[in-house]
């Protein structure tokens, strides 16, 4: 199959599987199935309030940080007093107890860190082994595959990345006990789907080592990759900021060809549609692939690090590495997406998006294109958009949830993250919150809204 052949995508058909799932979304929602009290109010009324939740998610962010009454009172102020984006009542909240003083600071500090905290638990699926296993066990019970991740990126030393190395190995042990008792879901058998391994892991290249240090990497990541095989499980690298995009490459192909791992083909590496690059480099992977005769996987994601990548280019005076409207992000999620399925032979995909309609894409193309079930599987995060995930199951049952593990305070920077990459007028999160756009919007063909097609 040629890389990049040129198809015409099956749109109407996308229409109607997005209307269809549209439906389901709106099924589950009357139903009540995605509850969940004060938090969903909170997400609510920021998404409603673009200036609001930017000093909320701002302040969350730094709340680690803020580890003393006055550095509490200090933030509180930076991000509630003064800013006119903030509700009336709510600078007016902020600046009496700013005035009050270390008093107030002493009884709201505990107070906000334990509600942000409890907010946190919701995106991350537990901070102790234990924790975590049992709520793998119950995802799975709703139907729901996983890939566990632990939290925590740049690494700052060696100890760091050993530190990290040996909490996947921990919690792999712990995992293994576990798959004992786990039927592979749909198929009851050794596997997921009748082809996915039941442990799947995800790992960050720059949490194994500082400064970009393949050879560390490489000898750290086989260690958990080592366990992994040895559990009959599956291991994706994550991909993260634009500056190890070439690295982590590079780590995936070393040890995707590594003779100590034999040919045991389930290797993944997330690829981002933002990068302008990406199109390329994922041209050049499968050439690499059917070059080397192997089997690969690929997790396509939109990108978690717009706002630092178009920041970074500005300072440099460059053009930006990233698309830059929506739309043109869309539409290349939409071609890799449709690359990676003309190359099922050679490659599985994880269509990892909220976006309603890149999933219907896919989920179309696949079916245009005669691809085998077991090629292709879908991805959300844990705690974003409950309702689609519900829906979707409905859909296919090929549905995996990524999984972060770790501290609560730890893990604000992901929390954050996501929230703002999820909380975008286009994204479905902001549809179950903040119900409203035309569907016509949601599933809006990316190429024709930018002319082009292809």
């Amino acid at each position: 199959m040629e890389v990049g052949a040129n198809m015409e995508m099956p749109d109407e058909q996308i229409l109607t599987r997005g209307r269809e799932l549209l439906g389901l979304i709106d099924a589950a929602a009357r139903a009540g199935l995605a509850r969940g009290g004060w938090q969903e109010w909170l997400l609510n009324w920021s998404i409603r309030h673009d200036g609001l939740k930017r000093q909320i998610f701002s302040f969350i962010a730094s709340l680690p940080q803020a580890d003393t009454p006055r550095a509490f009172g200090a933030l509180l102020k930076e991000h509630f007093v003064g800013h006119t984006g903030v509700p009336r009542l709510l600078r007016a909240a902020a600046r009496a107890a700013c005035t009050i003083g270390p008093s107030a600071m002493r009884v709201l500090q505990p107070i906000v860190r334990g509600r942000a905290e409890e907010m946190a638990r919701r995106f991350i699926i537990g901070a102790s082994d234990a924790r975590t296993s049992a709520n793998l066990t119950r995802l799975r019970q709703k139907g729901f595959a996983f890939t566990l991740d632990v939290l925590g990126e740049s690494a700052r030393s060696d100890a760091c990345g050993e530190r990290y190395v040996r909490t996947y190995l921990r919690l792999l042990d712990r995992l293994a006990a576990a798959q004992n008792d786990w039927a592979g879901l749909v198929s009851g058998g050794q596997f997921d789907w009748g082809a996915a391994p039941r442990i799947n892991v995800s790992i960050k290249p720059s949490a194994l080592a500082p400064g970009g240090n393949l050879a560390a990497m490489l000898a750290r990541a086989g260690r958990i990759y080592e366990r992994v095989i040895a559990l009959g499980g599956f291991l994706c690298i994550d991909m993260e900021a634009l500056c190890l995009k070439d690295v982590t490459y590079e780590l995936y192909r070393r040890l995707r060809t590594d003779r100590r791992f034999g040919d045991w083909p389930h290797l993944g590496l997330a690829v981002q549609a933002y990068l302008r690059a990406t199109e390329g480099d994922l041209a050049g992977l499968l050439d690499w692939a059917r070059g080397q005769g192997v089997r690969i996987s690929v997790r396509l994601v939109k990108g978690a690090y717009w706002d630092s990548e178009v920041a970074a280019a500005e300072a440099r005076g460059a053009r930006a590495p990233v698309y830059t409207v929506k739309s043109e992000t869309d539409a290349a999620f939409e071609r890799a997406a449709a690359t990676v399925l003309k190359n099922h032979d050679i490659c599985h995909l994880a269509c990892a998006s909220h976006n309603i309609r890149s999933v219907c894409a896919v989920l179309e193309t696949a079916r245009a294109l005669g691809v085998p079930e077991n090629r292709y599987e879908f991805q959300l995060l844990y705690g974003m958009a409950k309702l689609f995930r519900i829906a979707l199951l409905r859909t296919t049952p090929r549905v995996r949830l990524y999984c972060p593990h770790g501290d609560m305070l730890v893990g604000m920077a992901y929390l954050i993250r996501r929230l703002q990459e999820n909380t975008s007028n286009e994204s479905i999160l902001r549809q179950e919150f903040a119900p409203g756009p035309d569907p016509a919007e949601l599933l809006a063909n990316p190429a024709e809204q930018l002319g082009y097609s292809g």
